[in-house]
């Protein structure tokens, strides 16, 4: 687990390994990032994790836990409930969007691949929902 604390405003980078792939990763953060790290710094420091769970299920005998994955998933899916009309929102719904995003700015697909540590660009375009519609549409509306 990367620490917060030791973070360098001027190169704000995390140096991390994902569980799920073992795939070593750096992650810079950006301004909105890293004002909430201060913010939970400051209204947290004290803690052990950034953000760390607050569950009665775990024991005040037994060491502090981050929270999990799941209850982050749980307070997306809640997020999206209180939007009309409903919105399925999850922990990957943030990170596609801003592949989405990147991609409507004009960031090419390969670099936007590269960022997320997908293996081929394919696979980022199936990510963020760029199906052969999306494509199609581009060359029809885009005449030069």
């Amino acid at each position: 687990m990367a620490d917060v604390r030791a973070l360098d405003a001027d190169d704000p980078v995390l140096a991390i390994c994902e569980s799920k792939t073992g795939k070593r990763r750096t992650i810079t953060l950006n301004r909105g990032a890293l004002a909430v790290v201060a913010r939970r710094l400051e209204q947290h420091g004290d803690d052990a994790w950034l953000f760390q769970s607050t569950s009665p299920r775990h024991s005040r005998r037994e060491p502090p836990k981050p929270i999990t994955r799941k209850a982050i998933g749980r307070v997306f899916a809640a997020a999206g409930e209180g939007i009309r009309p409903r919105a399925r929102l999850g922990t990957h719904s943030m990170r596609k969007t801003r592949g989405y995003a990147m991609h409507a700015a004009g960031v090419r697909i390969e670099e936007i691949a590269r960022m997320f540590g997908h293996s081929h660009p394919a696979v980022t375009m199936r990510y963020i929902g760029l199906d052969a519609a999306t494509v199609r549409r581009g060359y029809e509306e885009f005449v030069l």
